[in-house]
């Protein structure tokens, strides 16, 4: 009777041991998740930010056209 005793205490502590164990496995796959959705978001906050100074940039453009041409005169050393 010791021996069952003691062969079902220890299945208990496996058993909370294993319980225990997926808790912190799904707290850790949400916190995962979550993140990765965040970052995401700043990446395509990052993006539309790219995009709005591309246009800036060719609307800077297209007001000062500017003429690039290989200089021929020497700097001054």
């Amino acid at each position: 009777m010791m021996k069952e005793s003691k062969f079902a205490e220890e299945s208990r502590k496996k058993q909370e041991a294993a319980y225990d164990a997926k808790n912190d496995v799904i707290r850790a796959s949400k916190q995962c998740f979550e993140s990765e959705g965040v970052t995401n978001s700043q990446a395509v906050s990052a993006e539309d930010k790219m995009r709005e100074l591309e246009s800036l940039i060719h609307r800077v453009k297209a007001l000062f056209p500017i003429q690039s041409s290989p200089t021929t005169s020497k700097v001054p050393g």
